[in-house]
């Protein structure tokens, strides 16, 4: 990073960030305080305080004397006047949520009601029912996608589904950037999303599951959508390593979270491992849990694999009976 400063860092809602992320914020700060980098972020107090990890790094931030804290403050009722011309009462609006941000957008937000929804589902419509079913089998991709990977879910091929593409560019459905394929906001993902049965949500993750094990995807997304799919197997094999990747990267996080989705899958599904490689997968997520300062339910996990059936038939262990 030093050789790209002065350079200046965003973050926003730091209170919603990862352990991994701000652990990796705390380094920047640590190591680069002979260089020209600012790290400017914004949280919200209330949240912030549910994060130990933000509270650290505040902290951390302080003793380096690198910290500069700016309180915002509430917008002034003139700055509500522009809403007027969306049918809005700048005055009573002000008057409910005190200039608060976060208020007045959920207010603005519960004024709409579910119109947006309706809106978003009319515009899908109006582009007609094969570029409709093109919006929800994308609708399960999180992240920007190739026309061709798209073609993939559908079992087409990008030639017959390019006019239904293109109409979805322009009318704004769908955005290009850098030959990937978007949403142009997430909530039109959203609500594209849920307006699909369960059934066909399954279906169409399953054909994404496919594709992308074709094209090498990273393991997180692949046990992202076998999970979805309910493709267990293949869910517990890309949890693991998924958990197993992050692991070796240090980011404790999101590889205990990842051994935990795939021992929550295997509380229904038992027989989908090994015992050994289930007591592996439980000493995993130990191993992760203890870094995180987790003790007592790194404890639970070893204490399951010490006590399996296995583990006492190899190693001569017995479970140590417990009191008080």
């Amino acid at each position: 990073m030093r050789a790209i400063a002065p350079l200046v860092l965003f973050l926003d809602d730091l209170q919603w960030a990862d352990a991994s992320t701000i652990q990796a914020l705390g380094r920047v700060l640590q190591r680069a305080s002979d260089s020209p980098i600012l790290l400017l972020s914004a949280l919200r107090p209330a949240e912030a305080a549910n994060n130990s990890s933000a509270r650290h790094l505040t902290e951390t931030a302080r003793s380096l004397g690198q910290l500069r804290i700016i309180e915002l403050e509430p917008l002034p009722r003139a700055a509500l006047d522009p809403l007027l011309s969306w049918g809005v009462d700048p005055v009573e609006l002000w008057a409910a949520t005190g200039g608060h941000p976060l208020f007045l957008s959920e207010r603005l937000r519960a004024r709409a009601g579910e119109r947006l929804d309706e809106t978003i589902l009319s515009r899908c419509r109006a582009a007609g029912p094969t570029a409709q079913r093109l919006l929800e089998a994308a609708s399960v991709f999180e992240r920007a996608f190739r026309s061709g990977l798209l073609a993939e879910v559908l079992e087409s091929n990008e030639v017959a589904i390019v006019a239904d593409i293109e109409e979805l560019l322009a009318r704004r459905l769908l955005i290009e950037r850098a030959g990937e394929l978007s949403f142009p906001h997430d909530l039109v993902r959203q609500t594209i999303y849920f307006s699909i049965s369960a059934p066909r949500r399954e279906v169409l993750h399953r054909q994404a599951l496919r594709a992308l094990e074709a094209e090498g995807a990273p393991m997180a997304e692949l046990a992202s959508h076998g999970l979805a799919g309910g493709v267990w197997a293949s869910a517990v094999r890309y949890a693991t390593a998924a958990g197993n990747q992050a692991l070796a990267l240090y980011a404790n996080a999101e590889a205990a979270a990842h051994f935990t989705r795939a021992l929550t899958v295997l509380q229904s599904h038992p027989g989908l491992l090994e015992p050994i490689q289930f007591e592996s997968l439980l000493i995993q997520r130990a191993r992760a849990l203890i870094v995180l300062g987790d003790t007592d339910e790194a404890t639970n996990s070893l204490e399951q694999a010490r006590t399996s059936p296995l583990v006492v038939e190899i190693y001569g262990l017995r479970p140590s009976s417990r009191t008080g």
